[in-house]
């Protein structure tokens, strides 16, 4: 799995599944944002979910990975990975 496909999963876990927004939401977000860190961004500033340290390192994480350049994006998931952590 490459890094933008993982984050776009990821959006979709954190913000779309199991919730009131629902898979054609996030789908047309997709077509309308370009699903990149601007999407991500306006999904964790409407999220009452998560505290201030999960939602800059949220943040973070699609920073460096949704970039509409992908040379710019990070290739390391353990960094992606830590960045997801609840613990925060």
């Amino acid at each position: 799995m490459n890094v933008y496909s993982f984050d776009l999963l990821c959006s979709w876990l954190l913000f779309y599944h199991g919730r009131e927004i629902k898979f054609s939401r996030f789908y047309e977000d997709l077509k309308s944002r370009d699903a990149n860190s601007t999407l991500a961004h306006g999904l964790i500033d409407e999220s009452s979910d998560f505290s201030d340290g999960q939602k800059e390192n949220i943040r973070q994480l699609f920073d460096l990975s949704l970039t509409i350049d992908s040379a710019d994006r990070c290739l390391n998931f353990e960094r992606l990975r830590d960045l997801l952590a609840l613990d925060v």
